[in-house]
């Protein structure tokens, strides 16, 4: 990003509370005062209230995107950023950084072009990747979404964005290799949006043309990173706000834009390129950005939405002209160029630039697609070879908009007094309005509306105000100067004049003009400037164009002034080059004489080294002779200690025999006292315990007293209850022995359903090969009706649902029947009829079990022998509420057994349909389950009354899956 187009991002979770300058009002002269006031307050010593308003008044400043973009552009940004990188840090010694200032110095390099970092500078690079690495491997308990540690991270990314100097320096670090790892690894450990995105910023400035690159940045990656830029991007919660006062908006809008530029840096390379070509989220991305380029969309959302066509426009002619496809009418989209905020207009005129660049046919057909709704009825009317200007229609008030902004920029620039500042944002938006007139005017119908808009006289004063202002600036500013504004200018008034269709009048006046020595200088100037060669493309072509169309006895005149203006400029230019070689002589010279004095001092510092050396050796000669008396005097006093030592150490070691003595005594009397004293406290503490001991037996005796009595009564009731089912049991025993006269009377039954088993059982083996054939196709069946395998499934759900609301409405019935006195007679009755039923069911598993030593296959007939008791079991219906309690505490298998006898009478209405399925899956899963299905079938054929006692019993074997 240039620093005419600095990104409108701050730092998103800044601590500054300084109020914003209105950048509406803000000049470069007051910028650059601002900033060597700052210098000269840190460099003079002044007091610290002074740094500190001054320091208050840069960082005050640099929340204006015009502040920041006029200290870019001025000669003071160097030392600006010097001063605050120094300021950075506590002391010399520390690597410890000032997040206010790191904030500041991201303001500052943000957007900016910075080359090989100075030494300040490098110091804060090299801090930013020793912090962000010890914070992300050493620093594990912290949070990576911390505000110092983003600020790091996307101060060192915005430094990396555009800077070859800064990434070959951050390259040679020691730390490089630790950087590039850690950062790969934070992209696996952290799931936010900024964090991911300054990361794969640094990763893609640093390592992205290497094999490592390659590896980290793989398609999915790739695929995954647009995505993410995607969802940030077009995100359409953005603030609405038109200032960055918000700190969320400031947060949103650089997050935004760093987005973009990840995907340029990503986009450097081919193999990504292709990937972002192809992508559908990216497409969508573009499409949801040429929606925003409108008037009325918010300034912050469309100074993104330019950013992101301008970069993508860059990308690649493919991407280009896919968006030239879909971009919309330029009655609705060319007047951003037009925007009240300068800074949103000089935006919008590069995306434009750039977009339409020298494609003439991408003009054309931008043009056809905005005036289209008017061309069918040119269409008809073709008799003029000239382009109508009602097919220009929707775009006229553009254009005379556009029109009408250059001539009042040149009328301001000519009027002005003194120097005028060819920075301002009136200044860069005239030229680029210049630059994309050249490119509309290509079109036919365009060039028509566009002719008698210009004004030969305002080029001529404003190539006048722009020579004077050239021809007073030094030598060394001459050379560096390009006036940019006349050039383009000139060029747009070329592009519209020397046309096929202008008439000869109009055309010697063009000449006229051209022929004077201040247009001359500005086309020489043209030709020789330094600074970019499109400048000296576009002169070049406009006089291949002027050449082209003029007449002979114009060239002559036009060509002489020129050649005239040249040989001067030339003549400048070789006056710049003679006094930088006088200057670099007398350096030469200069650093001549400074290697003789140099040569002299040596000579004298090398005689001042003999000197020291000899007067060293003197002085270590007298201190050997020190250092022997010395040691004479020392041992006279060590033999003198000594003595006075041993004198002191016989009275120490007598008065430690009396110490020790007296130690002893008051020793043993302390031992005495301390061991009545725990005696003391151990009986106090025996006391408590005992004391607590008996309340906890008071305590534990009340409560058995309690449970005494409870258990009295419990026993009492259960007499009383037992008694009650004694009785019961001797009435059911009744009528169990009437039920074994109708069991005696069906044992004749039984014995000719035993002789079907045996037959059934020989065609039993015949149906199992059959069935092993069928088996395969009722696997594809199954798989056929998995669907309804499923439905089968919901219906289960759905019959347990309704079995427990059935127990619930049961339960209910029950408590109603209890307000009686007379229901609960009945109840009780009913308690002794299911005790007595559960002797009777025990003795028929007794029976069951006896019939399965003779085959499986009795459980069928079993089933035949309860479905003549129909009548039974609807009585035991009526009573099976409470059955499924008292089970529990009998048998599992009964329960299992009754339970499942009841749900397969629910389910025999609602599973008729899938009734032969089952069947036909259960035989090949289950043998019974086959000899079950079989023995249905035979009673099928037999009669109704076979047909029925299916219904009666299930096997368990059948519904165990």
């Amino acid at each position: 990003m240039s620093a005419g187009s600095a990104s409108p991002g701050d730092h998103p979770r800044s601590r500054r509370q300084h109020a914003k300058p209105n950048s509406m009002d803000l000049s470069r002269n007051e910028v650059v005062s601002t900033a060597q006031a700052f210098i000269q307050a840190v460099h003079d010593g002044s007091k610290q209230v002074v740094k500190n308003n001054t320091l208050a008044d840069l960082k005050a400043g640099c929340r204006s995107m015009q502040f920041v973009a006029h200290l870019q552009s001025a000669p003071v940004y160097t030392p600006v950023l010097d001063t605050v990188c120094t300021q950075c840090f506590g002391g010399e010694a520390t690597m410890d950084m000032k997040d206010d200032m790191v904030a500041l110095v991201y303001d500052l390099v943000r957007g900016a072009p910075i080359g090989y970092p100075s030494p300040p500078l490098a110091k804060v690079l090299s801090a930013l990747v020793h912090t962000v690495v010890r914070e992300i491997v050493h620093d594990e308990n912290t949070e990576l979404e911390d505000l110092s540690f983003l600020l790091h991270l996307q101060t060192l990314s915005a430094s990396l964005h555009g800077n070859i100097g800064v990434r070959l320096y951050v390259s040679e670090l020691p730390e490089r290799k630790e950087l590039v790892r850690t950062l790969a690894l934070l992209l696996n450990r952290t799931e936010d949006v900024g964090v991911l995105i300054f990361t794969m910023s640094i990763l893609a400035r640093l390592v992205l043309h290497e094999p490592v690159g390659r590896k980290l940045f793989q398609p999915k990656n790739v695929e995954h990173a647009l995505e993410l830029v995607a969802s940030v991007v077009g995100d359409k919660d953005t603030s609405t706000l038109l200032s960055m006062d918000n700190t969320s908006t400031r947060e949103r809008v650089h997050l935004q834009l760093a987005s973009i530029d990840l995907v340029v840096d990503l986009a450097s390379q081919p193999w990504v390129l292709a990937i972002v070509e192809g992508s559908d989220d990216f497409a969508h991305l573009v499409q949801t950005m040429l929606g925003r380029v409108h008037m009325n969309e918010t300034a912050l959302r469309l100074q993104v939405a330019l950013h992101f066509l301008q970069a993508v426009s860059q990308l690649s002619h493919r991407l280009r002209k896919e968006m030239g496809r879909t971009f919309p009418p330029l009655s609705r989209a060319l007047p951003v160029v037009l925007h009240p905020m300068p800074l949103v207009a000089i935006v919008a005129a590069k995306f434009y630039v750039s977009f339409l660049s020298e494609d003439k046919a991408m003009v054309e057909a931008q043009i056809s697609r905005t005036c289209s709704s008017v061309a069918q009825d040119e269409a008809n009317n073709s008799s003029s070879n000239q382009p109508s200007e009602k097919l220009i229609a929707p775009l006229q008030p553009v254009l005379i908009g556009l029109f009408r902004t250059l001539h009042s920029t040149i009328t301001l620039l000519v009027r002005r007094d003194g120097q005028f500042d060819d920075c301002a944002d009136e200044y860069d938006h005239a030229v680029l309005i210049c630059q994309l007139l050249v490119r509309l005017s290509s079109d036919a119908r365009v060039w028509t509306l566009s002719l008698p808009l210009v004004n030969l006289s305002q080029m001529v004063g404003l190539t006048q105000r722009e020579v004077q202002f050239m021809n007073a600036l030094p030598p060394e500013d001459f050379i560096r100067y390009t006036p940019r504004f006349a050039l383009a200018f000139m060029t747009l008034v070329g592009t519209l004049m020397l046309h096929d269709d202008v008439d000869d009048n109009q055309l010697r006046e063009f000449n006229h003009v051209l022929t004077q020595p201040d247009v001359a200088s500005l086309l020489s100037r043209g030709l020789c400037q330094s600074e970019d060669k499109q400048w000296t493309l576009d002169v070049l072509t406009f006089l291949r164009r002027f050449l082209s169309q003029s007449k002979s006895f114009h060239e002559r005149a036009s060509l002489l002034t020129l050649a005239d203006t040249l040989f001067t400029t030339n003549h400048k230019v070789q006056e710049v080059v003679a006094m930088w070689s006088t200057r670099l002589s007398q350096s030469d010279t200069a650093l001549h004489m400074a290697q003789k004095q140099t040569e002299m001092l040596r000579k004298e510092l090398e005689l001042v080294k003999t000197n020291a050396a000899d007067e060293r050796l003197q002085l270590h000669t007298e201190a050997a002779r020190l250092q022997k008396e010395l040691d004479v005097q020392k041992s006279t006093h060590v033999q003198v200690l000594e003595a006075v030592t041993a004198k002191c150490e016989g009275q120490l070691g007598h008065l430690k025999a009396q110490c020790d003595g007296l130690y002893a005594q008051v020793q043993e009397k302390t031992v005495a006292v301390e061991k009545k004293q725990r005696q003391l406290q151990e009986s106090r503490v025996h006391r408590c315990t005992l004391e607590e001991e008996n309340n906890g037996l008071k305590r534990k005796l009340l409560v058995l007293e309690m449970r005494i009595d409870e258990v009295a009564e419990a026993q009492a009731t259960a007499r009383h209850e037992a008694d009650a089912i004694e009785r019961d049991k001797q009435r059911i025993q009744t009528e169990l022995e009437t039920l074994s006269e109708a069991y005696a009377e069906q044992g004749g039954e039984l014995l000719a359903a035993q002789d079907m088993c045996h037959t059934f059982k020989r065609s039993l083996h015949e149906q199992e090969e059959k069935a092993e054939l069928a088996y395969k196709q009722l696997v594809l069946l199954s798989k056929a009706h998995q669907m309804q395998s499923e439905e089968l499934v919901r219906t289960t759900d759905e019959r347990d649902h309704a079995t427990r609301d059935l127990r619930e409405a049961r339960v209910a019935i029950d408590g109603l029947h209890a307000q009686a006195a007379d229901q609960d007679t009945r109840i009780h009755t009913h308690k002794e009829h299911i005790a007595e039923l559960e002797g009777v069911v025990r003795r028929g598993e007794l029976s069951l079990q006896e019939e399965k030593t003779q085959g499986h296959v009795l459980r069928n007939d079993l089933e035949t022998l309860r479905h003549h008791h129909v009548n039974l079991q609807n009585d035991l219906a009526a009573r099976d509420t409470r059955v499924f309690d008292l089970q529990r505490l009998h048998d599992a298998t009964q329960k299992a057994l009754a339970q499942r006898d009841m749900e397969v009478q629910r389910l025999k209405t609602e599973l008729k349909k899938y009734a032969k399925i089952q069947a036909m899956i259960h035989q090949l899963s289950d043998g019974a389950a086959l000899t079950t299905t079989s023995l249905s079938q035979q009673s099928n054929g037999g009669g109704g009354s076979s047909q029925e006692s299916n219904h009666g019993f299930v096997p368990e074997t059948q519904f165990s899956e």
